[in-house]
């Protein structure tokens, strides 16, 4: 009986631990990350491209603002949702953040360390780049608690420089 008990005990353990991951395991190479790349929507809706940021110093305080942060998978269904399928990536003030480490490789594929996606409304979207490739969808991740702070601080450097 007592080892039933700690066997579900344990089952119960790793089905949680499972469902959630750190923001970190997502952002490859972090130290070699040397350009972010951001693109934006603007008020008719359409992609705009922002100057890249190279500064090393405000690569690691967006690094360390989106650093440890608790997140969990999203189903398709979930992601739709939250995207209203696909329509939110359309609007005014969300934007779409790449991590790039351009001293390894000259093709924006190939360099790659991380994507990112801003919502006005306080949510950050993580996508994992190494499901991107392939037929299967990219794997999404959402933090598990409220980071409308980091959003914040996150918009703060992006529209202000």
């Amino acid at each position: 009986m007592v080892i039933r008990k700690l066997l579900i005990i344990l089952l119960m353990v790793l089905f949680l631990t499972g469902c959630s991951q750190n923001s970190s395991n997502l952002i490859y190479n972090k130290e070699k990350i040397d350009m972010i790349d951001i693109q934006g929507v603007n008020e008719s809706n359409s992609a705009v491209d922002y100057p890249s940021i190279q500064d090393l110093s405000t690569i690691k305080k967006i690094l360390s603002l989106i650093d440890n942060i608790k997140v969990r998978k999203l189903s398709p269904s979930e992601e739709n949702k939250i995207l209203d399928n696909g329509k939110k990536m359309q609007q005014k003030g969300n934007y779409f953040i790449s991590f790039l480490d351009n001293t390894k490789e000259t093709s924006p594929a190939k360099s790659l360390c991380g994507l990112l996606i801003i919502l006005k409304e306080g949510k950050l979207i993580f996508s994992d780049i190494k499901t991107m490739t392939g037929k299967q969808r990219t794997v999404s991740y959402i933090p598990v608690d409220d980071v409308s702070d980091t959003v914040d601080e996150l918009l703060k450097i992006i529209e202000n420089r």
